[in-house]
């Protein structure tokens, strides 16, 4: 005879499962005698929409009971009020953390920040990523009842739906959720302890970093193209002005397009931002200084009637840029380095003279800016913008800048600067050439000679 299993865990304590004949389940907490002498009373697992709980999550809501009944017992006292308040679901607790300081941040009566908060990317990034998780069963389910087989589960279904760079924004966005409400009392307690978040350690693949370093021919084919695009009648050299500034200062696109001056301080460049009063200063680039003296001019001209205080005008408006405009307004851009811009009238004499001559090659074509192909790669997006940010940084080092040096221009802190030249530095030939070069030189000024 087959001995008896010991030490078997019980998935589902206090929790009769109920089986239907149509396959489903009707879970329902079932307290023993002695669990109802202490104050709980039996219950069925549905939410508050009426569905039912499903075997993952019944069996995560009974094992978290089983842990806060064990504690309760510890007390010897009854329970108070009843054990399961509702409305404490995933999607209260996120709710919960977009209207806490540590999301929002908070200040003082004098302005000082308290807490810091996320920045509004940051938020705005978290209340997308979440969207796909609305229709999931986990959005309307006790925090406590979700682990990290759900959590797992969860992102591969996404993955397989919108693939793997959704899963993984959203799976890291509830994953903060969880982070924050383990903190403020959204989590139950196991023999104890607060339960782990169910994010923690979960080990998912994530998405091929994005690496993309602009080069020399391609940031002048940007800047120059810029002033051959034209958006009803309008020339968008805004953007060339845009494009050398988020190279040179290496500043996020938000930060570029809230810059509101540029005053020339000896050597340097001081760019003051409008929300934050905050000022970046940066070595006087001439190119840079140049763009920004012509656009000022180039307004002058066009008599633009200026309704912003921005460093970065939208030409056709006036106003400042808003980040989609400017998303949209730097791809035609690029669209036009990409083609090129023909001289039409250099090209049309030049085959005029190559078809009297009957010359047996291809048609001549006189190039103001030649094609510049390789800004459509490396994937569907081509070369975006925020991709100038890692150009700067990585050109900054590509320079011999030391990390610190690299901070006090763009004002990042030395985490991020590490993050990314840790991504963007990982393929740079140039910079290993220059590794091995300096050890080279080291070692024969030390002497070595084998």
């Amino acid at each position: 005879m087959a001995k008896r299993a010991r030490n078997k865990i019980n998935l589902f304590p206090y929790v009769a499962k109920r089986p239907q004949k149509d396959g489903t389940f009707k879970p329902r907490f079932v307290p023993g005698s002695r669990e109802r002498a202490m104050g709980y009373r039996g219950q069925d697992l549905k939410h508050e929409n009426g569905r039912w709980y499903t075997l993952d999550e019944a069996s995560g809501w009974a094992l978290a009971k089983q842990a806060e009944i064990a504690e309760q017992r510890k007390t010897g006292k009854k329970l108070k009020s009843p054990p399961v308040p509702r409305g404490r679901t995933v999607e209260a607790m996120f709710d919960a953390f977009t209207k806490s300081d540590e999301y929002r941040g908070s200040v003082d009566a004098d302005g000082n920040v308290l807490v810091k908060g996320l920045s509004e990317t940051t938020q705005g990034g978290y209340k997308r990523a979440v969207k796909p998780l609305k229709s999931e069963p986990i959005w309307q389910s006790p925090p406590g009842a979700i682990d990290a087989i759900v959590m797992k589960a969860l992102h591969k279904k996404i993955m397989q739906e919108r693939g793997l760079g959704m899963a993984s924004q959203a799976l890291a966005a509830i994953g903060s959720a969880f982070a924050w409400g383990r903190l403020n009392g959204w989590l139950p307690k196991i023999n104890g302890q607060i339960m782990e978040s169910p994010y923690r350690n979960l080990k998912l693949p994530k998405p091929e970093v994005r690496i993309r370093v602009a080069t020399v021919a391609e940031l002048t084919a940007l800047i120059t193209a810029a002033d051959y695009t034209f958006v009803d009648g309008v020339a968008l050299s805004s953007v060339g002005d845009a494009i050398a500034t988020g190279f040179y200062s290496g500043q996020r696109k938000k930060d570029i397009i809230e810059f509101i001056d540029a005053v020339e301080v000896g050597q340097r460049l001081a760019l003051k931002q409008s929300k934050t009063d905050a000022v970046v200063s940066i070595p006087r680039a001439p190119i840079l200084v140049d763009r920004l003296a012509r656009g000022k001019e180039r307004r002058k001209t066009l008599g633009l009637k200026v309704e912003a205080m921005n460093l970065i005008i939208n030409e056709r408006t006036g106003g400042a840029y808003s980040s989609r405009q400017l998303r949209d307004d730097f791809a035609l851009v690029r669209d036009t380095a990409i083609a090129g811009v023909l001289d039409v009238e250099a090209t049309a004499i030049a085959r005029e003279l190559h078809a009297a001559e009957q010359r047996n090659t291809p048609e001549p074509a006189i190039w103001i800016l030649p094609p510049c192909p390789t800004l459509a790669q490396p994937d569907r997006y081509g070369f975006i913008f925020p991709d100038l940010r890692d150009s700067g940084v990585t050109w900054l080092a590509r320079a011999e800048c030391t990390v610190p040096e690299i901070g006090s221009i763009t004002g990042h802190s030395m985490g991020t600067i590490y993050s990314i030249l840790k991504h963007y530095l990982q393929i740079d030939t140039h910079l290993a050439d220059n590794a091995i070069r300096k050890l080279i030189e080291k070692m024969e000024r030390e002497g070595l000679a084998v």
